[in-house]
């Protein structure tokens, strides 16, 4: 994987954020840096992304490239200078600015963004990639981040076949989910006594 292909899958991070929250700004926290061992420190920066209403993918991608080149140009830049350029005065660390954190391990440091409440941590295999999700038990439930892994395989899916369609508009939901959401948790009809009164029926 290159930098082109990680900023993609950032921006697709970003965009299922986008699609939960409905913020039209999503900051995405990664590491300052690329290709160098797991073992050295780096610094984590945040990329702050322009999710309005009719954002396209590739819109968001080319936002998401120009961020992360500029932040690869400014690595050394004195963390605590950053935090007041972002008028940040009550946030003590870096990576509780985040939204989410993306990491690519094969070239990049875990521990730039390891505290953070919610990240993505991509990684070649020989089958191909994998996607670990860490995140915070006391905020999001296990049932939530599994909805998260399947919603974003299905959008990243969707942002490639249709690069220009807004991404709010892009499906997410398997056939499963919008049967249960249309019908399931419409159907309200239920059997009641023929005989029964009607005002006996609304105090049961």
């Amino acid at each position: 994987m290159d930098q082109r292909q990680f900023v993609a899958l950032l921006t697709g991070v970003a965009a299922l954020v986008h699609r939960y929250s409905g913020a039209e700004s999503v900051v995405v926290g990664t590491a300052a840096c690329w290709s160098v061992p797991a073992s050295e420190a780096a610094q984590a920066v945040p990329l702050a992304l322009d999710c309005v209403a009719d954002v396209s993918f590739r819109e968001l991608l080319i936002e998401a490239r120009q961020r992360y080149h500029e932040a690869l140009e400014n690595q050394n830049y004195p963390t605590q200078l950053l935090l007041q350029d972002l008028q940040q005065v009550v946030a003590t660390k870096l990576d509780t600015l985040f939204d989410v954190a993306v990491i690519f391990e094969d070239a990049q440091p875990r521990g730039a963004t390891e505290s953070t409440k919610l990240s993505w941590c991509f990684a070649r295999t020989k089958s191909g990639l994998r996607c670990t999700i860490g995140y915070c038990a006391a905020s999001y439930p296990q049932d939530l981040i599994e909805q998260l892994s399947r919603h974003f395989q299905s959008l990243l899916l969707e942002m490639l076949r249709a690069p220009t369609t807004p991404v709010r508009s892009l499906r997410m939901m398997s056939e499963a989910e919008l049967h249960q959401l249309v019908l399931g948790n419409n159907e309200t009809r239920s059997d009641y006594p023929r005989a029964a009164y009607g005002a006996r029926i609304v105090r049961r």
